[in-house]
């Protein structure tokens, strides 16, 4: 079970392109706890582009967008009680 959490560590962070150079992989398993040691990891993931497709944003107005103001209704007087 620890192997199989380390392989799937180390298969994110080469997906993430967060590996530098050889990685060093060290599991650690016991019941109802995983560890993975992982040396030769960058400290920051290198810049990319994204390019993402999907449908335009709105072409609404400004207005359109906007949420409805409600009226602010004045507190009720606050009743008086007689004991």
């Amino acid at each position: 079970m620890g192997n199989a959490f380390a392989a799937a560590i180390a298969e994110g962070l080469e997906k993430a392109q967060l590996l530098d150079g050889t990685p060093d992989f060290t599991a650690y398993a016991a019941p109802r706890r995983l560890a993975v040691q992982v040396r030769g990891v960058k400290a920051v993931q290198t810049d990319r582009q994204v390019l993402k497709k999907g449908l335009p944003l709105p072409t609404r107005s400004k207005t359109a967008c906007r949420p409805k103001l409600w009226k602010v209704l004045p507190a009720p007087a606050a009743r008086r009680w007689r004991i």
